[in-house]
């Protein structure tokens, strides 16, 4: 099977978080790899984002290479964060596994797809709106 056609990519708007107004459409490569987002430094420059550090990144062939640190908003269809970003100087957009845990998004590998979380809802607070009702066994008028 090629190689490309495993790949997950998943489109997201990247924001400066100090003027939102500085907003750039982003496909990320999803990659449960990474443990940090990465961007390139082409969109960090078009977002006039600054620098807050320095991060040592290992990378999947074992080199280590220091690449900035930078925050950003990332917003993808409901959900939205502001974290921490490595800016590499040459490469893909990564979205890593940082950003999939704090959205709480899984990755169904079978259908390349990412899913997003599911809102909870509170099963009590269905059953109480039954009231007098027998709602599944649980509530019922006797006692």
């Amino acid at each position: 099977m090629n190689e490309h056609k495993k790949e997950i990519r998943l489109q997201a708007i990247l924001v400066n978080p100090s003027n939102r107004h500085l907003n750039s459409p982003v496909k990320f490569l999803v990659d449960t790899g990474a443990g940090i987002t990465v961007i390139p430094k082409k969109i960090a420059q078009k977002l006039k984002l600054k620098k807050c550090g320095e991060a040592l990144i290992q990378l999947a062939d074992g080199r280590t290479v220091k690449h900035d640190l930078a925050i950003a908003h990332i917003f993808i269809e409901n959900h939205g964060i502001t974290t921490f970003v490595t800016i590499n100087p040459d490469g893909d957009a990564l979205l890593g596994f940082d950003v999939m845990e704090m959205m709480q998004f899984q990755i169904d590998v079978a259908n390349r797809k990412v899913l997003k979380p599911i809102r909870r809802v509170k099963a009590v607070k269905i059953f109480l709106r039954i009231k007098g009702k027998r709602a599944c066994g649980i509530l019922s008028n006797k006692r």
